[in-house]
């Protein structure tokens, strides 16, 4: 696959990026380094505090957090 700008550089015409939506994703997955749990909050590294809710008692220790988008809040 060949990036845009090494196709400008040849000559050739490229195919212009297109426009990525803020609402493009609605998940993404953190390693156990990043993120912790605290009382009914989750604290991820660079993105700040968190409310959570879960079903059941979280037992061991957690090695990846997937973080998904749910509802319309927040949302045009």
């Amino acid at each position: 696959m060949r990036f845009f700008f090494g196709v400008c550089r040849q000559g050739e015409a490229p195919g212009y990026p297109r426009f990525r939506s803020i609402e493009r994703y609605d998940s993404f997955e953190v390693d156990a380094r990043n993120f912790w749990v605290e009382e009914r909050s989750l604290r991820i590294t660079k993105l700040g505090c968190l409310k959570f809710k879960t079903r059941c008692r979280i037992r061991g220790t957690p090695k990846t957090l997937h973080v998904k988008r749910c509802g319309k809040a927040g949302r045009r």
